[in-house]
C-alpha cells in the first residue's frame, strides 16, 4: 500500500500561513474574522464558510481589509455556482411565475446535541446563519429584497420570535 507524506507545515497558525496559496475558513463562525485578518495581513486570499460573521462589525472590518490588501474575500455560498441552479434563475428571469406575496422556508439541525457549539448564541450559532441562510439567499437572489422577514426557532424546551420591518 503507498503512504503518500505531506510535508510538515509547522505547529503555528503563521507558519501554516506561510506555507499556503490561499486559506478556507471552515471553523466555528465566531473565529472566522480571527483568522481571515491574520490571512489578509500576510497577502493570502479568503474562502469562508457563511456566514463569514456574525455581526456587520466584524464583516466590514473583513471586507476593508480584504480591499486594502487587494486580496479576495468571499463566503462559501454555493448555490450560485451549481448548473441547476443557474438554469433556474435564467428560467424565472425569462418566464417569471407571477407576483410573490409569500416565501416560507424551514431549516433543521436534526441529530446535533443541543451542547453543540453550533448551537452556542455566544459563538453565533444556531440554524439560521448555518442552514437558514439558504433559504433567505434564494429567496432575495431569485424574488429581489425582502420586504419583511420573521424567523421563530425553539432552544431547549422556550421558543423565540423576532421580527424586523
Amino acid at each position: 500500500m503507498h503512504v503518500r507524506r505531506f510535508p510538515r507545515f509547522g505547529s503555528t497558525r503563521d507558519a501554516l500561513l506561510a506555507n499556503i496559496d490561499a486559506l478556507y475558513i471552515a471553523t466555528m463562525q465566531d473565529s472566522h474574522p480571527e483568522y481571515a485578518l491574520r490571512a489578509f495581513a500576510v497577502g493570502k486570499p479568503v474562502l469562508c464558510e457563511k456566514p463569514a460573521a456574525v455581526n456587520a462589525r466584524a464583516l466590514q472590518r473583513m471586507i476593508d481589509a480584504a480591499r486594502e490588501s487587494k486580496l479576495l474575500f468571499m463566503e462559501a455560498m454555493k448555490p450560485p455556482f451549481y448548473p441547476l441552479y443557474r438554469r433556474l434563475r435564467e428560467h424565472l428571469q425569462s418566464d417569471p411565475i407571477g407576483e410573490i406575496g409569500l416565501v416560507r422556508a424551514g431549516c433543521s439541525m436534526a441529530n446535533v446535541p443541543l451542547d453543540h457549539p453550533s448551537f452556542s448564541l455566544e459563538a453565533g450559532g444556531g440554524a439560521l446563519l448555518d442552514i437558514g441562510i439558504y433559504e433567505a439567499f434564494l429567496a432575495v437572489d431569485w424574488l429581489g429584497e425582502a420586504l419583511d422577514v420573521q424567523t421563530i426557532g425553539r432552544r431547549a424546551a422556550r421558543a423565540w420570535t423576532c421580527s424586523r420591518a
